[in-house]
């Protein structure tokens, strides 16, 4: 999202519809579309209906929705075809759980709550984060 607001120019707003929105999580990635070399340091998160995933470094922990975590050395394995997960249970923990904490953060619903009730009221479902 912080791309997105950069590239677009927008300014990203503390409300909508009456409800507040939590501030901006992460950092623009635009530079690197006019040739800059990327220096973050910091995790990159996403989830899209239930599939997840965390890239740190050379590392990416992934999972498909209703099944185990898979990790990968995206700089040995670009096209994930080496799961590292039982070789690496350690970092796959850890990475597990820098997942968990940053879903605690953002207000990360579990899918499968959702799933079984798609009309439910997701403002007063959610955690607050803090």
């Amino acid at each position: 999202m912080a791309t997105i607001v950069e590239v677009s120019g927008a300014s990203y707003p503390a409300n909508f519809d009456g409800h507040g929105i939590q501030g901006l999580d992460g950092e623009s990635m635009a530079p690197i579309f006019s040739g800059s070399e990327s220096d973050r340091q910091q995790p990159i998160y996403w989830e899209h209906e239930g599939n997840c995933a965390l890239r740190q470094g050379d590392w990416k922990l992934v999972r498909e929705y209703g099944k185990d975590w898979e990790l990968y050395n995206m700089k040995e394995d670009r096209t994930e075809l080496t799961d590292l997960r039982d070789k690496d249970q350690g970092l796959a923990a850890r990475m597990a759980a820098d997942f968990d904490g940053w879903g605690d953060q953002v207000g990360l619903i579990d899918w499968g709550i959702l799933e079984q009730d798609p009309n439910m009221d997701w403002h007063k479902e959610r955690k607050p984060a803090e």
